[in-house]
């Protein structure tokens, strides 16, 4: 009698399978490494893009200046109070609602989707913030398959960090 075989894994699953061997702490420099590396060839592709249209000012993320803001109120709402109502809202309750209802792969994309529209200053922001949801939403789902007592602090932690790098 045939047995039935499973689908071959999806690329993403394999990943989060090879990424579930890591230790958890090890993940959290990873995820930052990786939007930074995503941050610096975006803003590259970005300023390449603009070149070639001849326009000259550098790419804008919005019309907002932080820099206005005093620096602890930089820091408490960009190094911590955003980046946890961030992960709460657009990986934690994500996965948890949607997770059991859909396959990984549709998670992640909606994880990423509300990631990118919660960054709304600009299409360029919004492309920017769905990308850099891939490394949370992953680094999420991973910690919750090794059991992690926090998958949320896990990944409200490496946001905060890579948010304080690029303050």
């Amino acid at each position: 009698m045939p047995t039935k075989t499973s689908p071959p894994p999806s690329r993403l699953q394999a990943l989060v399978t090879r990424l579930t061997n890591w230790p958890a702490v090890a993940l959290i420099p990873a995820a930052v490494v990786f939007n930074l590396a995503v941050a610096v060839v975006f803003v590259y592709l970005l300023t390449t893009l603009f070149q070639a249209q001849g326009i000259t000012a550098a790419p804008s993320f919005g019309s907002f200046d932080r820099d206005q803001l005093p620096l602890l109120t930089r820091v408490l709402t960009y190094g911590l109070v955003g980046p946890f109502l961030e992960t709460l809202v657009q990986q934690h309750l994500v996965v948890k609602l949607l997770g059991p209802r859909l396959r990984l792969g549709a998670t992640v994309l909606v994880s990423m989707l509300v990631f990118g529209l919660f960054h709304w200053q600009s299409l360029a922001y919004m492309t920017y913030g769905f990308l850099h949801g891939f490394a949370y939403v992953v680094l999420y789902v991973v910690c919750q398959r090794q059991r992690v007592w926090s998958p949320l602090l896990h990944v409200t932690l490496a946001h905060a960090l890579f948010n304080l790098l690029v303050l």
